[in-house]
């Protein structure tokens, strides 16, 4: 399920959303010219690019602060004053999403439990010195206050080569080595990171013989990453896995039938809804007569059952016949 809200904006803020959203359409643009012109694309990160937009967010407030913290070499303390409740949001072809959504939900998702890599982010003052108004951050710690609209992050500069294959790379060549501690009008362009669920399964044959996925399905909303497993077949003692992402703002849900060569089947199923419970289920149909043995499933060790990052471990056992 989604918590993704669109929000009517009134004149002011619809023409806010237009300036920032034209801004970072910038980057993009940019970033897909400077793409287009080198190397052609890794077939993988091409594939999976198609599968799921690549998302940037736009914070925009009135005025901020940049205090280093003291002991905290590298760290500094970014506030945000006056910040708009919605963060804007948009992605790269073909999809072309765009829209607001509230920046409390944009926070949840980038810094849940479970998440990967603190996301990267530009900051850009409006109106500032040209050789102190942009810098490149990696965002942690969230603190938001919407009642007083402020939002800070503990940020730790980055070096412009961390930008290098990111939707952020065309800012390099504007970035500086400082930012004044005080500042008014400032955009926060934060590259997409981990956003939406994932469900990972790895499956363990412990059984006496091979086994193979014989059919699979997922949400519509849904994309494999690194490419649909069905069909694959593993031997005893080797562990076979895959992948579904929802996207945006989205939950996920994958689910995969497994045939033993004795005909037992085994239905792995794994959901990770955007809000709600989790669910993760290995259900055994046994072999007619019993085959050559009982199979089972068992929830192996490594398992990460909570969060919007699930991995689920089963392994399969075989309790042989006399």
């Amino acid at each position: 399920m989604s918590r993704f809200t669109r929000h009517r904006a009134g004149a002011a803020g619809a023409a806010a959303v237009l300036v920032a959203v034209a801004a970072a359409s910038a980057y993009t643009a940019a970033t897909a010219a400077s793409a287009s012109a080198g190397d052609p694309p890794d077939p993988v990160v091409a594939r999976a690019a198609a599968a799921a937009p690549s998302m940037l967010f736009v914070q925009n407030a009135r005025a901020g602060t940049f205090e280093p913290i003291a002991r905290r070499r590298g760290l500094a303390r970014l506030t945000l004053r006056d910040v708009d409740p919605h963060t804007v949001y948009f992605s790269d072809r073909p999809r072309r999403l765009t829209g607001t959504t509230a920046t409390a939900t944009v926070l949840d998702g980038l810094f849940g439990p479970g998440r990967g890599a603190p996301p990267n982010a530009v900051i850009e003052l409006s109106g500032g010195d040209a050789d102190a108004d942009t810098i490149a951050v990696e965002l942690t710690r969230p603190r938001y206050d919407v009642k007083r609209a402020t939002l800070s992050y503990v940020v730790r500069g980055l070096k412009d080569t961390a930008l290098d294959g990111r939707r952020l790379a065309t800012a390099r060549e504007r970035l500086d080595d400082r930012l004044p501690r005080r500042f008014g009008a400032v955009s926060l362009f934060v590259d997409d990171a981990d956003w939406g669920n994932t469900c990972t399964v790895n499956v363990t044959n412990a059984a006496q013989s091979g086994i193979h996925i014989s059919s699979t399905s997922k949400w519509g909303t849904d994309h494999w990453d690194g490419g649909d497993p069905n069909g694959k077949q593993w031997l005893p003692g080797k562990t076979q896995g895959w992948k579904t992402g929802g996207g945006f703002s989205r939950g996920c849900s994958n689910s995969a039938t497994i045939t033993t060569w004795d005909g037992a089947t085994i239905n792995v199923s794994t959901t990770d809804p955007y809000s709600g419970s989790n669910s993760y289920t290995c259900d055994v149909t046994q072999a007619p007569g019993n085959g050559y043995g009982r199979y089972s499933c068992t929830l192996g060790p490594g398992s990460t059952t909570k969060g919007p990052v699930i991995l689920i471990n089963w392994t399969v056992t075989q309790e042989v016949a006399p």
